[in-house]
């Protein structure tokens, strides 16, 4: 699942860097197009795109009669948070094939391996405390929050059983899936802030600091010069 899931970040990161590469944004803007329309259309269509993919495994959940009773809203959720997560994390990256592989393996790692980690911690007893901790921790990468959830709907009886302090009226508490809703909704919102503001050039500060320690740097001395010393 989180596999398969990685690949819809992946899709994204990749057309955006291979229109950057190609300058085919620069060109869309210099003939006109603003960027505010540019990341809406592009949000409008890889929000229709990821939504295929959820709605299908819905479909199949209920056709199978899986008892993931919560997760639809997770699957629904997902597109709209890891996508504004995806556009700013592009800016990291000047290679489509880098961005892509990079991406897969963060959300498979995340997704998929640190759901199982923070499972396993928050049934231990003598690890509750780290499992609870980096399961807010986890959630920064989206693909966390559905996989989490997942882990949640299917071993929910037993969770209880070992953790009974768990147990809250309902299962759309904070400390169990309300957070994961949460935390969805606010990558969406706050990813998206954070892209306009890297298009409005508030963090060219930085690229700026950075030129200037490079340019200052003192390159180290090669083998030659160190023998002349």
């Amino acid at each position: 699942m989180s596999i398969g899931f990685a690949l819809i970040p992946a899709t994204v990161v990749s057309f955006i860097l291979n229109e950057r590469e190609k300058n085919l944004k620069h060109q869309q803007v210099i003939s006109g197009m603003s960027l505010t329309a540019y990341w809406i259309s592009n949000l409008i269509f890889d929000l229709f795109k990821g939504m295929i993919p959820s709605a299908i495994v819905i479909g199949l959940i209920y056709a199978y009669n899986l008892e993931w009773d919560n997760t639809w809203l997770l699957f629904i959720l997902y597109p709209v948070g890891v996508i504004p997560f995806t556009y700013v994390s592009s800016f990291l990256f000047s290679s489509e094939n880098v961005a892509q592989t990079i991406t897969i393996f963060l959300h498979f790692v995340f997704g998929g391996i640190g759901a199982i980690i923070v499972f396993v911690l928050r049934l231990i007893e003598s690890t509750w405390a780290a499992g609870d901790i980096l399961q807010w921790v986890f959630k920064i990468i989206p693909s966390f929050c559905l996989t989490d959830t997942i882990m949640f709907d299917s071993a929910k009886a037993r969770t209880f059983l070992m953790r009974p302090d768990l147990k809250k009226d309902s299962d759309w508490d904070i400390t169990l899936l309300g957070g994961n809703v949460l935390v969805l909704c606010l990558h969406f919102i706050v990813w998206l802030i954070v892209l306009f503001l890297i298009e409005l050039g508030a963090f060219n500060c930085f690229n700026r600091f950075f030129n200037i320690l490079g340019k200052n740097r003192i390159p180290p001395k090669t083998d030659q010069q160190l023998t002349l010393d």
